[in-house]
């Protein structure tokens, strides 16, 4: 105090009253208060304190030998947000040194901050140079783009300001804008003297914007449409903004969702429309109202009625009917063109399907495309068996692919009935088939049936009448064979008997024909054939073929001489008795 070290604050002295210049110590990396003068009376205290204000960074010092009017100094600075400085002074100046200095504020001093948004205070120390020596100072500086833009600083407004210390006020110096890269924005001021500069610029009015995605949409009558409203802010506006929409056509109406929000945010806004809203193009208008201000967009609505299309259920049909107009029939009330899906040519599987139509109006500005569907029943296919009736067969041939020859238009199995290997018997047979189709999905199973004649093999057949006969020994009977064909029989046939028995002899008349024929067979005994019954095999041999059949033939004695009268005669003799007795006894009674 009045050039007397005190030593490190805090200090309390006691002075003799009077006046004091309080000047205050380099602290490294902080601004030095300026000296403050004190007038103190007899038992007064005052406390006096300096503030010093943190340096944020500082150039090297920077030493300029000599500066005249003739010859400009452009110094280039380094760590700080002014980058170069061009000096014009009126009087020659020798040994300048210059320092620049950037703070983290204003200096304590500076009651009063510069004007607007400060980005950066900057103090420009001068040794051996003072403002009555400069012209002129042009001074080049930067500017973070990211302060700007988180500050929403108009960059026109960017301007470099002086504080002088003798009126206690800030002076804005004019300024240019350079030009800027990815990381700063660069500028150019003119000052009259070297001091405190702070750069500054004015933020933007907080605002919002208010858009609309998609900007356009079209719905039927009755029906409703979305579009999303977003809502922006820009300049740091935080106010609530509420919406709503104007313009709808009768019948139609409009909510939000949300109806408010504080930006930046989105809406849903669903306008629906009633079956009475006129057909037509309508100019929506939407509206952002919040902090005093109001924005509007607008959204193109277009309501369309929808065609009316006439389609009914079609009849079935079978598979494998292509799709056609008897079945893609459907009409509508108003000029278009129809496109069905499937389209005409398609064959459908089995089954449920369904047949759908796109409509396309002719015209598309008050109508919207319709669609309609039915639904067709196709279905399934019987398949087609081809068999003819096969040729007749002889009895004893097993039935096989010559008989079982039946196909079918489509891919599967066939089964028969009877069987392939099955000896059938003689006469009309029916066969049967069973067609299992591959795609069961389409077909059906099948049948179908022929008649097959099963001829007898070539034979023939022999029967006796009589069957039996007796004869006395030593005489004959004769029966009758006959002899008739089955099949066709043609051959000769022989006939031959057995089991005759002894003494006996037999012949046929004839002994051989061709059936039909009959041969009188007669048998013969000798006086010496034993009595007794006899089974006689008459056999017939032709073609490969032997039948056989039985005759009975009785063979007796003839009756004993005399024998008979003698039993005669004593029978009449036994009956005379009797009645000569009867009549005696009737006579003796009398």
């Amino acid at each position: 105090m009045n050039g007397i070290l005190w030593g490190i604050a805090p200090q309390t002295r006691s002075v003799p009253a009077g006046g004091y210049t309080v000047s205050f110590g380099d602290f490294p990396g902080y601004l030095t208060p300026p000296p403050q003068t004190v007038t103190l009376a007899a038992g007064e205290t005052k406390a006096v304190t300096g503030v010093y204000t943190e340096i944020e960074s500082e150039s090297p010092p920077i030493y300029i030998p000599s500066i005249t009017p003739e010859e400009n100094a452009t110094i280039t600075v380094e760590n700080v947000m002014i980058t170069e400085m061009t000096i014009s002074v009126k009087e020659n100046v020798e040994n300048v040194r210059i320092t620049v200095q950037q703070l983290t504020d204003k200096p304590a001093e500076i009651a009063i901050g510069a004007p607007g948004v400060v980005y950066r205070y900057l103090n420009i120390v001068a040794e051996n140079i003072t403002d009555a020596d400069i012209d002129v100072v042009l001074i080049n500086f930067k500017v973070e783009k990211s302060w700007i833009i988180l500050n929403y600083i108009d960059i026109a407004t960017i301007a470099l300001n002086r504080y002088d210390p003798l009126t206690g006020e800030w002076t804005s110096l004019p300024t240019t804008y350079l030009s800027e890269d990815d990381t700063y924005a660069y500028f150019s001021a003119v000052s009259p003297g070297l001091s405190v500069f702070g750069i500054s610029g004015q933020a933007l009015q907080p605002d919002f914007t208010v858009s609309v995605s998609p900007t356009s949409g079209s719905e039927v009558q009755g029906g409703s449409t979305t579009t999303t409203v977003s809502v922006l802010s820009i300049y740091g506006f935080t106010d609530t903004v509420s919406l709503s929409a104007s313009g709808l056509p009768s019948g139609a109406t409009a909510s939000f969702s949300p109806a408010s929000g504080t930006p930046s945010f989105t809406s849903t806004l669903t306008i629906s429309t009633a079956s009475t809203t006129p057909a037509g193009t309508y100019t929506i208008t939407i509206t952002g109202t919040g902090g005093g201000v109001t924005h509007s967009t607008t959204y193109t609505l277009t309501v369309k009625a929808t065609p009316v299309i006439m389609w009914s259920n079609p009849a079935d049909i079978t598979y494998g009917t292509a799709l056609s107009g008897t079945q893609l029939n459907a009409s509508a009330n108003v000029a278009g063109s129809l496109v069905y899906s499937p389209a005409a040519g398609t064959v459908l599987s089995a089954g449920s399907n369904t047949l759908s139509v796109t409509f396309t109006p002719t015209d598309t500005t008050d109508y919207t495309m319709a669609t309609d569907s039915v639904t067709i029943t196709v279905l399934q296919a019987t398949p087609v068996i081809t068999w003819a009736t096969p040729a007749s067969i002889t009895y004893g041939t097993a039935l096989s692919g010559t008989q079982l020859n039946a196909s079918a238009n489509v891919a599967g199995s066939l089964v028969y009935s009877p069987a392939a290997g099955t000896v059938l018997s003689a006469g009309s047979n029916t066969l049967s088939v069973t067609f299992t189709p591959t795609d069961t999905e389409n077909y059906n199973t099948a049948t179908d049936n022929v008649t097959l004649t099963v001829v007898a093999a070539p034979d023939f057949t022999m029967s006796v009448a009589p069957a039996s006969g007796s004869v006395v020994q030593g005489g004959s009977v004769t029966t009758t064979v006959s002899l008739s064909p089955t099949g066709g029989f043609a051959d000769t046939v022989s006939l031959s008997v057995s089991g005759l028995p002894s003494g006996a002899t037999a012949s046929f008349s004839p002994a051989s024909g061709t059936p039909s024929f009959t041969s009188a067979l007669t048998i013969s005994t000798a006086s010496t054939t034993p009595a007794g019954t006899y089974t006689i095999t008459i056999t017939g041999t032709g073609g490969g073929i032997t039948h056989s059949i039985t005759y009975t033939l009785t063979v007796t004695a003839p009756p004993a001489p005399f024998i008979v009268p003698l039993a005669l005669g004593i029978v009449i003799f036994v009956l005379a008795i009797g009645i000569v007795m009867w009549l005696w006894m009737t006579r003796w009674r009398a």
